[in-house]
């Protein structure tokens, strides 16, 4: 599903999805992005990792990340 979610996107090329995985040390969140990974065109994917926060990452909410990552 999440394919055909991808195709229709790229054709309008309008919208995206953003998907976040936030969890301890080795809850598997590489497995998950892995599985719902699968299936899909790579070339219409980013994954961006984020490591443990810096005193200017700090300063803001744990979502300020992923938005700067958007850019």
């Amino acid at each position: 599903m999440i394919d055909a979610i991808q195709q229709m996107m790229c054709a309008h090329d309008h919208h995206a999805v953003l998907l976040v995985f936030q969890a301890m040390d080795a809850a598997g969140r590489d497995s998950t992005i892995r599985a719902v990974k699968k299936g899909l065109n790579p070339a219409g994917c980013q994954v961006s990792s984020f490591k443990k926060p810096s005193a200017n990452e700090l300063d803001h909410d744990f979502i300020w990340r992923t938005t700067k990552a958007l850019r």
